[in-house]
C-alpha cells in the first residue's frame, strides 16, 4: 500500500512460497520509483523467513523489512 496516495497492489498466487513472494518484491521493485525507499511488515510465514526471501531483501538496501513477532495478535486483524 502506497501511504502518500492510498494505492494497494496485490496478486493472487497459487502456492504461498518464497519464490512467489520473491516474484510479488521483483514486480513491486520494478514499478515503485526507484528514488523511495521501501518498508514492508512481513509475519513469521516460511515464504517470509525463508533463505530466499532474506537474501532478496538483503540484496537490496532500499527495501527494509520488519518482521512481526511470533503470533502477532493484531497482524491477524489485518489478514482477516
Amino acid at each position: 500500500m502506497d501511504i502518500d496516495i492510498g494505492q494497494v497492489v496485490t496478486e493472487p498466487i497459487a502456492r504461498n512460497d518464497s519464490a512467489s513472494l520473491v516474484a510479488f518484491l521483483d514486480a513491486l521493485d520494478a514499478v515503485i520509483d526507484p528514488d523511495k525507499e521501501i518498508h514492508v511488515v512481513l509475519g513469521n510465514g516460511p515464504s517470509h523467513t525463508a533463505k530466499n526471501t532474506k537474501a532478496w531483501l538483503h540484496a537490496r538496501p532500499r527495501w527494509h523489512a520488519y518482521w512481526t513477532p511470533p503470533h502477532a495478535s493484531w497482524l491477524n486483524m489485518i489478514e482477516i
